[in-house]
């Protein structure tokens, strides 16, 4: 009789435990929201979840370098923009220095204000983004230009012409940087003649330099073209990998979030299900049995 006893004591245990079990999983997931709570719940899930979530960290690593590379490059353009701009002072200074009205003083005036577009245009070659030199090459701690005096004075590169890549989709990559000795060996060329001529008062190499500097500015403008149609691609990747990471976050959602509605409307009847169990135990085994059993 005890033996029959102490088997229903065991099913009865085992019973609440089993619902309990079941109320007590439905309670952490109203709690997180969440449907996938551990491995067992349900392990097909589980491993879709886990490679879903791998999927959104690379989509966010290609996002990640889209953005610096984005950054590093409307750097590069506004800085060329500049360069263009001072390119643009020099030929209107130019274009008054060729005139045969001007005096020797009057274009030695002049040529102090190229050597302060000179000057600007090396700081500019210089920019750096945080503490990054964007026009070394892959000597970013490198200042890529100094000016070394004459005569005649020169600007030396101190860069290299690394090509600083970064991937930003699987298998693609673009390339980030454009390198000092690309983009201003004839700007900082032509305005050091440019001041040369002025202060040596001699119009006809002035009136020679105009088309150089023309040249020189083209140069500039046609690398500058090459950046903007490298954000161009940027920026179609980005959208592509927005719309992908949407996308695996709400494939995600769906593997691993509890449908809130029915999660409540299971536990209320998990709860009703549990105090039931509880009460018919309660009802079937006495308390001084339960005791006796111990």
């Amino acid at each position: 009789m005890r033996i029959s006893m102490q088997r229903m004591v065991d099913r009865t245990i085992a019973n609440i435990a089993m619902n309990l079990e079941k109320l007590v999983a439905l309670q952490e997931q109203a709690a997180s929201g969440k449907r996938l709570l551990r491995p067992e719940d349900d392990p097909a899930g589980v491993r879709r979840a886990i490679s879903l979530r791998a999927g959104l960290a690379a989509t966010q690593r290609y996002l990640d370098n889209i953005q610096d590379s984005d950054d590093w490059m409307s750097a590069t353009d506004a800085a060329l923009g500049h360069i263009a701009d001072l390119m643009t002072k020099a030929l209107t200074l130019a274009e008054k220095g060729a005139s045969d009205t001007v005096s020797a003083d009057e274009r030695r005036a002049l040529a102090a204000e190229v050597d302060q577009l000179l000057q600007e245009a090396i700081s500019t070659g210089n920019t750096r983004l945080t503490d990054r030199y964007i026009f070394a090459g892959f000597k970013t701690t490198t200042q890529p230009f100094t000016l070394v005096p004459g005569p005649p004075d020169q600007v030396i590169y101190n860069g290299d012409s690394g090509q600083i890549r970064r991937e930003i989709e699987p298998g693609e990559t673009v390339t980030v940087n454009v390198t000092g000795d690309t983009a201003f060996p004839a700007v900082f060329e032509q305005l050091i003649g440019l001041r040369d001529d002025l202060l040596a008062d001699d119009r006809a190499a002035v009136q020679a330099r105009i088309s150089q500097l023309q040249a020189a500015q083209q140069g500039v403008l046609d690398v500058q073209a090459t950046v903007g149609a490298r954000q161009g691609h940027l920026s179609g990747a980005s959208e592509r990998l927005e719309n992908m990471k949407l996308m695996l976050t709400d494939l995600l959602s769906r593997v691993e979030d509890a449908d809130m509605a029915e999660t409540i409307v299971r536990l209320t009847e998990q709860e009703t299900v549990y105090q039931a169990v509880l009460q018919a135990s309660a009802s079937a085994i006495p308390p001084s049995l339960w005791s006796f059993l111990r």
